[in-house]
Formats: C-alpha cells, sequence, structure tokens
C-alpha cells in the first residue's frame, strides 16, 4: 500500500517520495507525513525532469539495447575466461560478474585502470552504469575487463607455477634427505663390518 523511493528518481540528487493507494493518501493529511529531500521546489523540478526523460520511449529503446549488448559481450569475455569468469548475472543494467576466485585483487586491478565496480555477493563484481551510458563507454568498460582478465589470467598461470616449482623443490629437499640418511645409515654398517 506505500512504497517509499528515492536514488533513481533524482538522477543522482537527492530526492525521496512516497507511493501511496488512495485509500492510504486519504488517511494522510497534511502535516502528517514529512520527507528530508521531498517537496524542496529544486528536488522537484530535478525528479520532474528525470521522469520525463525515462518516461521517451527512446530512452529506455536505448537502455534495452545497450544493456543486451553489455551482457552479450561480457558473455563472450566469460567464453574467453572460462578459468576467470563464471557467470555473468543481472537484468539491465544492474550486472553481477561472479569470478570462480575471490574478487578484491580484480576489482582492484579494475580501479587502476579507471573503472569502478563494487563487491557484491560471494565472488561477485557489481557493474551497475547509468541508464544514459553511452555504447563507446560500455566498449571502453568491456576494455579494461579483458584486459584484466588478460593479467589476471598470467597472474593464475604465474601462482600456479609457483606452486608447482615450490613442491619440485620440497621434492627434490625430501629425496636429498632420504639419500642422506641412506648414506649414513651404509656408512655405519661400514663401520659396524670393520670394527
Amino acid at each position: 500500500d506505500i512504497v517509499p523511493i528515492a536514488k533513481g528518481i533524482g538522477g543522482g540528487f537527492p530526492i525521496g517520495a512516497v507511493l501511496m493507494t488512495k485509500k492510504v493518501a486519504r488517511a494522510m493529511g497534511p502535516g502528517s507525513h514529512g520527507s528530508t529531500f521531498g517537496g524542496n521546489p529544486l528536488a522537484m523540478k530535478i525528479g520532474s525532469t528525470v521522469m520525463d526523460i525515462i518516461g521517451k520511449k527512446t530512452f529506455l529503446t536505448n537502455v534495452k539495447k545497450n544493456s543486451y549488448y553489455f551482457h552479450n559481450e561480457l558473455n563472450k569475455l566469460k567464453e574467453n575466461f572460462p578459468g576467470i569468469i563464471k557467470q555473468v548475472r543481472g537484468r539491465g543494467f544492474l550486472i553481477g560478474l561472479q569470478l570462480h576466485k575471490d574478487q578484491t585483487n580484480f576489482i582492484k586491478k579494475l580501479m587502476k585502470n579507471k573503472l569502478l565496480t563494487i563487491r557484491a555477493a560471494e565472488n561477485v563484481i557489481r557493474i551497475l552504469p547509468p541508464l544514459n551510458v553511452k555504447r563507446n563507454e560500455i566498449n571502453l568498460a568491456l576494455k579494461i575487463i579483458n584486459k584484466v582478465c588478460k593479467e589476471y589470467k598470467q597472474w593464475i598461470i604465474l601462482l600456479i607455477l609457483k606452486t608447482y616449482l615450490l613442491k619440485i623443490l620440497e621434492q627434490s629437499y625430501l629425496m636429498q634427505k632420504k639419500r642422506k640418511k641412506k648414506r649414513k645409515k651404509l656408512s655405519n654398517l661400514e663401520v659396524d663390518k670393520g670394527s
């Protein structure tokens, strides 16, 4: 019966609003409800302008086309880097990129390349561009994600090689230790035979 809304209706400007049924609205008289960010003329003008822009058919058509494109291109990246990207989730521009491993370092690498993302859920990177994002900005984001995937893949390969080399060194050390033990045992046997 009552839905409080904010954020998106101001396009980034602080504004709040409440949607309600007629029945609930009749029960609320003047002064019975207040809002920190609602009602001031600037906020109302901005909210009205945002609603006008979103209400245009071409705007939402463009949002659908661009978000569809973004999802498709991210899924291509997933196919190119199956060991890194586990799943592409979400609807529209609310996108989750789930990795196989913890996303912390991946997000840091994205940030170093000037792409801001945040953590969400387990191993998920949230990508949330504005609704008016341009195709060239999406392509730039995809280019950065691709670059980080390549770097991450190389980093993973180096990590695997390092782990493998450490195992080899450990096995070599253990074999040397066994040989020394065996030599010592043999030399003790020879000393015992000589006495």
